[in-house]
């Protein structure tokens, strides 16, 4: 039995250390590909200007610029504390 549960604990240790190795590989692909991603808007505003009719925002090329936002104005009188806690 002891040797049963030796072999069992060398099998996962071995394994693990696979499994830990792909995780820390993947973890850092994923900085690097973030890096790349983000690197175009390190600067989101550059270029923008109210459009012509004055109700809009949009790139200095005329393209539409997307603004969503949120007002929560349910917040303090639908939600309790622990709520509100999760909201914010």
């Amino acid at each position: 039995m002891e040797l049963l549960i030796e072999r069992k604990s060398v099998f996962n240790n071995k394994y693990l250390k696979i499994i830990n190795l792909m995780r820390y590989i993947v973890i850092l692909l994923y900085c690097v590909l973030m890096q790349n991603a983000t690197a175009q808007f390190k600067n989101p505003a550059k270029g923008l200007k109210v459009s012509t009719n004055g109700h809009l925002l949009e790139y200095s090329d005329g393209s539409p610029f997307f603004w969503m936002g949120d007002t929560a104005w349910e917040l303090f009188h639908r939600l309790d504390d622990k709520e509100t806690d999760f909201y914010l």
